[in-house]
């Protein structure tokens, strides 16, 4: 019998800055700040 296939992944989770967002994203931060109000965009904590 076959096993299923496991992907294992070994990302770790960091909080990323705003001018890592921006550059990521290619958003500029009023944009970036728009969304998160509206709710298409993660809040930052």
């Amino acid at each position: 019998m076959d096993k299923p296939t496991q992907t294992t992944t070994n990302q770790k989770h960091r909080f990323i800055r705003l001018p890592e967002v921006l550059s990521r994203t290619g958003f500029g931060r009023t944009s970036i700040y728009r969304k998160m109000e509206d709710g298409s965009f993660p809040k930052s904590l």
